[in-house]
């Protein structure tokens, strides 16, 4: 016992030294010049005829800045939600269950989210789920009058 004691101080310093490690991404090797690519999406997307949406999953291939997400992320129609950022995955939990009767929801998320390194998302993504059993195809169409010597294209 005596012994422990008289080392004890030892030990306290060496566990001090080992707290010190750098929390973080791992540094070296190539560096890091591509944003986060979205590998999954839970429902997955385009789903139809959902009863139920509790919370959308959306995994990456690398860490995402968490501060980067709560902007990026808006759902039309409007609706009360949280975000939670774990690592490479983002959970977006409704305050309520969405989807009522015959509605679509849109999740846009704007290619603003970005990986530790500070590299953002090379492309925005929308996610849509229908509680009915077919995702409505809307098309806004048009023609400009009293245009000249420029041509525009609608898609």
């Amino acid at each position: 016992m005596q012994l422990l004691l008289k080392n004890s101080h030892k030990l306290f310093i060496l566990l001090i030294f080992l707290g010190c490690a750098s929390q973080g991404p791992a540094s070296g090797g190539p560096k890091d010049l591509e944003g986060p690519v979205i590998l999954n999406v839970l429902p997955k997307n385009g789903s139809t005829e959902l009863k139920k949406l509790d919370k959308i999953e959306i995994f990456f291939d690398e860490l995402i800045d968490p501060l980067s997400v709560p902007s990026a992320i808006k759902i039309l129609p409007s609706c009360e939600y949280k975000i939670k950022t774990r690592g490479n995955k983002i959970i977006i939990l409704p305050k309520e269950s969405i989807l009522s009767e015959k509605n679509t929801y849109r999740i846009s998320i704007s290619k603003t989210i970005r990986d530790f390194r500070g590299n953002s998302m090379n492309s925005p993504l929308n996610i849509v789920y229908s509680s009915s059993d077919q995702i409505p195809q809307k098309i806004i169409s048009g023609r400009f009058i009293n245009m000249t010597d420029k041509a525009y294209h609608t898609a």
